[in-house]
């Protein structure tokens, strides 16, 4: 006796068959293709926008670092700017926790201002030499203000930071796509 196919086979509960829907009807797909998307699209994911980011951060450092630079000279150099009256007296030099930075006056040239990144240079200064020498610039007559440092916390955020984030990263990476 021959085999009798079940006219239900392949059709869903309405009837008609389920492996292509009919005209006018939407795909019963698993939904990787929705109205307006290209079928190639991927939007990018978190890492991507963190890593554009960071790279965007990176770049904004750079350049503020760059018109920032000065120029390294040694204590006794720096002094003998100090003592010509070389720098600008609307700009006193300026004392931070690691180092005493200088601006040159604007119409200075010659070997005073020979070498000088954007018309900047400092010398690096220790916490136990900088009240010495901060007493020979006043003797020479230079103008300074004291820039304190950032706080610990701070000092502590950007050491630790980037170590924090990548931990982040991987957890939340890690344990969403479980």
């Amino acid at each position: 006796m021959p085999e009798q196919k079940d006219p239900k086979i392949n059709r869903g509960d309405d009837g008609k068959r389920g492996d292509k829907p009919e005209k006018g009807e939407k795909s019963r797909g698993n939904g990787k293709q929705g109205p307006g998307k290209s079928p190639g699209f991927k939007s990018p994911g978190a890492f991507v926008w963190i890593m554009v980011a960071v790279v965007g951060v990176a770049l904004l450092l750079m350049v503020n670092s760059a018109q920032n630079s000065a120029t390294k000279v040694s204590w006794q150099e720096f002094f003998t700017h100090a003592s010509n009256g070389d720098f600008d007296p609307e700009s006193p030099v300026v004392i931070k926790n690691d180092r005493m930075i200088g601006t040159f006056k604007e119409g200075l040239s010659g070997e005073a201002a020979s070498g000088a990144t954007n018309g900047r240079v400092y010398t690096p200064v220790s916490p136990e030499n900088r009240i010495l020498l901060t007493d020979q610039l006043m003797e020479a007559g230079q103008d300074w203000i004291e820039e304190p440092g950032s706080s610990l916390l701070l000092q502590i955020l950007i050491a630790w930071g980037p170590i924090i984030l990548i931990a982040f990263l991987i957890y939340f990476f890690v344990f969403r796509s479980i």
